[in-house]
């Protein structure tokens, strides 16, 4: 049997040893672009507007343009050049009206939901805070969606 104060000697009093485990490889870069890889939609399906460095951007949104438009669609004189009567034409406009609103108010949805979430990646935010914020994203994204549907069953209509 050994004495007490030759174990304590031997362990060193059993104090606490913080060395760092010998490691491998540095997982700090593969635990990043994870994590940034899972943010990208806020771990829900709603698309995130501003993906973190290195994710693949977006390819660009289909955008209708109506600059170009034969006169008869803009409301001006006809002259029978269409083939429509005064019926259809009158609803071509209106539905070419529609969307050019539809557009605007989508792009407003677009710039808030985008403020939105550059404003929940923001430091020093309460996890009230953050889920108002992602709440009202949501609600966004929703209305989005809503208002791209709706463009594209006008646009469908004028073909």
């Amino acid at each position: 049997k050994r004495p007490l104060a030759h174990i304590l000697v031997e362990t060193g009093n059993y104090k606490r040893q913080d060395d760092a485990p010998d490691c491998g490889k540095d997982r700090s870069v593969d635990k990043s672009l994870h994590q940034d890889r899972c943010a990208f939609g806020f771990g829900s399906a709603l698309p995130n507007t501003n993906a973190p460095p290195g994710m693949p951007q977006p390819s660009a949104r289909k955008r209708v343009s109506f600059r170009s438009l034969p006169p008869s669609r803009e409301g001006s004189p006809r002259g029978g050049r269409s083939g429509l009567n005064a019926e259809q034409e009158r609803l071509a406009a209106d539905i070419v009206q529609s969307v050019r609103s539809r557009q605007k108010e989508l792009d407003g949805v677009e710039e808030a939901l985008s403020n939105k979430a550059s404003a929940a990646d923001g430091p020093g935010l309460t996890v009230d805070r953050r889920r108002l914020l992602m709440k009202e994203m949501a609600i966004a994204s929703q209305k989005r969606l809503e208002l791209r549907n709706a463009i594209n069953r006008d646009v469908k209509d004028l073909e």
